[in-house]
């Protein structure tokens, strides 16, 4: 699957780490607003493309998925952007900036029949199989609410 990075963020470097040895993506292009950052991106992280413009990116027919990680009050309007372009999209976080504009990229989604979804890793992860069962099953009885904290530990050392 021929993937593209619509920005080229910091935390997209992640991204590519984590998909980099998995043989369904193919880092195929990148874009950004400034085209020698996004030369340094492609060359840095391997990718076989740089865009001179996001418009460029969403006319080649090539790419299958589109990675969006602009800043955050641009996803509305860059994730339509892809959606109108008949784009599959991978979306950082937050989606957008309210239930609005997520409802109005959800139903254009559907309208043009692409995948859309929210860049949240713990969704996918083996143990939210497990978590659904305990609450599907009702072994920790009905829940009324939930509160949740997410911490990466950081650890510095002193040489």
């Amino acid at each position: 699957m021929n993937l593209a990075f619509y920005g080229c963020s910091k935390i997209g470097r992640k991204i590519v780490e984590a998909l980099k040895n998995d043989e369904r993506f193919v880092l195929f292009g990148c874009a950004s607003r400034d085209y020698s950052r996004c030369l340094e991106y492609k060359n840095e992280l391997g990718f076989q493309k740089a865009y001179e413009s996001y418009e460029d990116l969403l006319k080649d027919d090539n790419v299958d998925l589109v990675y969006v990680s602009t800043y955050i009050s641009n996803h509305f309007n860059d994730v339509k952007a892809c959606l109108e372009a008949k784009k599959n999209v991978i979306v950082e976080k937050s989606f957008t900036v309210n239930s609005k504009e997520s409802e109005e990229l959800i139903k254009l989604s559907h309208k043009n029949n692409v995948f859309l979804a929210e860049a949240i890793w713990t969704r996918y992860m083996p143990s939210r199989i497990y978590i659904n069962e305990l609450i599907n099953d009702g072994i920790i009885g009905d829940i009324y609410l939930v509160s949740a904290n997410y911490h990466i530990k950081s650890i510095i050392l002193k040489d």
